[in-house]
Parts: structure tokens; sequence; C-alpha cells
């Protein structure tokens, strides 16, 4: 897969400003543009990529003071480092968003930028490393384009009309979004790569309430959680393994985040990134025809406001029932489930606590307006893997209900007897034979 990936990649690129890397570009050779960009991203993730304090250096409007710089910065800039500078439109600073917008005179046009970058970054400051710096900066997941004609090595006359028509052109066309999520992935490899390859499959059905092996689920959890503190989506990726034995694989991958749906424009990039983790690994070739990817994000995020739980058969479904007649809470169920449970599907159910689980499926969630949301599952106070589902959604109000133990050991005993389901006694009433007690 490593050798296809890098075909569909290629031809998805439409961006004018940012060649797509070929496998030859990781080698040594003529200074192609092609290079200049990829050493550059090299350069920028051994400083130490989104992470590192290169952004800090960042100057608007003149060249830095260096006696203002902390004793960390002094250094930064000195250990093998160069000061760039670049000017630009103040169309490209607004449409990014940059806060410095507030501070320019409105008949100023141009605003001198410049930062310490590595010195492969040179020829190509304005179009690779000043995005990412501005990128790093906010910690932010808003796409930055490079510059192109909103930059310039002068402050002189500039054609405004085509910077605005770059700005609109590459800013919401998705192949060139593309295209940047493949150059922010090599300018923080380091950091992506270390996060590839947690096992995030659901935890087998028998060892829901064991606590002796929570590495799986322990690993796929700070993957996660790093992932997203640095400003990344986490996808779990399915693919088949062409190898002596066919295996499916579905391992976690972080990848940069945007404010965007996920378009088949971006499987080439995400299968290239895949191709190239894997190919670390000689007996496995990937599929490149199985490949499936979806974003995963953590239970908490649905927003449970509160939880039924407790002992089965103490009157949890008629609570649950009733919670939600009341115009300010919406119990969240299966609608084919007579109990009110299996909140939509396999979110809450006691067979399928995944340790993450698929981003649609807490998108799919629509509560109305002002509605507190709510769901019923007594089994999640009875596992350790429960109760830690429970403890997760730190915003969830539980609900537990208490019985007399003489009381509830009868109706279970009742409830046990295959004749009287809650269906059954429906039915049986129906047709007038009374209860089956």
């Amino acid at each position: 897969m490593w050798g296809t990936a890098f075909l569909p990649l290629a031809a998805a690129s439409g961006c004018s400003w940012a060649p797509l890397p070929g496998d030859e570009d990781f080698r040594d050779g003529p200074p192609t543009v092609e290079r200049r960009f990829t050493r550059c991203a090299v350069a920028l993730d051994a400083a130490g990529g989104h992470q590192s304090g290169l952004f800090q250096t960042l100057a608007f409007g003149a060249a830095p003071d260096v006696s203002v710089f902390s004793d960390e910065m002094v250094r930064t800039c000195s250990e093998g480092l160069i000061f760039k500078e670049v000017f630009i439109n103040h169309r490209y600073l607004a449409a990014t968003e940059a806060p410095e917008m507030a501070r320019l005179d409105g008949r100023q046009k141009w605003v001198r930028v410049g930062a310490c970058v590595p010195k492969p970054c040179g020829e190509v400051f304005a179009d690779l490393a000043l995005p990412r710096l501005l990128e790093w900066r906010g910690k932010s997941e808003r796409y930055h384009p490079a510059p192109g004609p909103c930059a310039s090595e002068e402050n002189s006359e500039f054609n405004d009309g085509a910077c605005y028509a770059f700005l609109n052109r590459e800013i919401f066309w998705e192949h060139c979004m593309a295209g940047t999520l493949v150059w922010r992935l090599l300018s923080d490899a380091s950091f992506f790569d270390r996060l590839f390859g947690a096992q995030i499959r659901s935890l087998p059905e028998d060892e829901l309430g064991a606590s002796d092996q929570p590495e799986h689920q322990q690993a796929a959890l700070a993957h996660y959680k790093a992932c997203r503190l640095g400003g990344g989506s986490y996808f779990g990726v399915h693919f088949n393994a062409m190898a002596q034995l066919a295996e499916g694989y579905e391992l976690g991958m972080c990848l940069p985040s945007l404010h965007t749906s996920w378009s088949p424009s971006m499987d080439p990039m995400l299968e290239w990134w895949l191709g190239s983790r894997m190919s670390r690994f000689p007996d496995i070739d990937v599929d490149a025809d199985s490949v499936q990817a979806f974003e995963l994000v953590h239970r908490s995020e649905l927003g449970v406001r509160w939880a039924v739980v407790g002992l089965g058969r103490s009157g949890t479904t008629s609570l649950a029932a009733w919670l939600d007649t009341h115009p300010r809470l919406q119990l969240l169920h299966h609608p084919g489930d007579f109990f009110r449970e299996g909140s939509f599907e396999y979110l809450f159910r006691r067979s399928h606590l995944e340790h993450l689980v698929r981003k649609a499926e807490i998108q799919a969630v629509k509560a109305r307006p002002g509605v507190l949301v709510g769901i019923k599952e007594p089994s999640l106070l009875r596992s350790d893997r429960g109760r830690q589902m429970l403890a997760e959604m730190k915003r969830t109000k539980v609900l537990i209900i208490v019985k007399n133990w003489a009381d509830w050991l009868k109706s279970s005993l009742l409830f046990a007897t295959p004749a009287c389901t809650p269906e059954s006694i429906t039915r049986r009433t129906r047709v007038g034979l009374g209860c089956c007690y």
C-alpha cells in the first residue's frame, strides 16, 4: 500500500501552493519545491512541532526586540534557527482570525510578520512555516492555508483582488484541505506517529466486570485524550491485511482536525498516512480497498444529564417512562425496547461497552432545545466497567432505586418464569386469559 497510496494522493491535490510529496522527496537530490517543503516539514517536526516554542517568536509589525525575550526564547532563536520575515495582506490575517487584526490601522494593508524557524524553512517560510506557526500559536483546529498572493517579500503595491480570490478558493476548497492535512501530518509526524495503533475494539462480554486486564481500554483512552489535547481528531481505521492469513484490524489513528465534515477527497490522505505507518511492519500489506475510517469520540460527549440505574425489577422502567413525560426531560432509548433501555443501540448496551464510540452515533442524538437527556440502564451499576462509565459522565445525575429485598426477590423470581414476561402478560390479558402467575 505504501507505493499505491501516493498515486491517488497526488491526483487529489488541487492546491496551487503545496505540492504533495512523493516517496523520492524524502531522499537527497536537487532542491525542488517538493523537497524544500519536505525538508522544512521534517525540520519543524524535529524542532518540536506544535509542542515547541517556535510560535512564541512570532512578531508583527517589526523585528522583535530580543532583549524582551525570555532566556528560553533567546535560546530557541539561536540554536540552529534563523529569523525570517514576510509582508502579509490584512485579508489573510482576517481570514485566519489573527488577534492582531484588532490593532491594525484601517488603512494598513500590509503587515510585517516574522518568526524564528529552522534553516530549511527559509525558502518556504510563507508557504509552509508561517501557517503552521499561526495554527500552533492558537492551538486551533482552524484551517490555515498558505498566504499565496497575499504574501510578498517587499512592502509594495499588491493585487488585492488576487488575494481575495485566492482566499475564497483555498480556504473552502476541500481538495486543498486534503493537501494541507498532509503537511500538518509531516510537520508534526512525531506527535501523530506516537498516537497511532491503539486497539479500539470492544471489550469482550465476559470481561465487562473484570478490572485486571485494562490495558486496551487505558491505551485507547490515553491516545484519544492526548490527540484531542493536541488539537487532533481520533479515528478508528478498519482494514484487511494481505498476508498468509487474511486478518481484519481496527486501530486508532490521530489526524489533524478541521472544522468541516470528512469528505472523500481526504480519504487518500488517510490511506497514505496509514500506509506510511504500516510500512514499518514488512509482514503486513494493507488492502487499500478495505480501508474504512470513522471518527471516534468519548461517550461522555453525548451530554447525558441523568441516568436511572440500580437493581432491575425495582421500578426503573416505570420511573424512566414517567420522567420521559416531562416537557424538559427526554429519555434516550431504542424505540423497539419495551424496557426502555438499549440507548441508541450500542452506546450503553451491556454487551457492547466500547472504549470510544463513533461520532456519527453521538451526532445522531437529536435532543429537543432546552431539554435534558437521560438514559435508563440498570446494568451499569453491576460491573466495574459500568460504574466507571457513570464516573466518566461527570455532569450526569444518577438516580438509584432501592427496594425491600424480599419484594425484589419475589419480583425477580416471577419475572424469570418464561411465561411471565411483560409481553406475554399483555398478550394473555388481551385475549382474556388473565395473569399467568
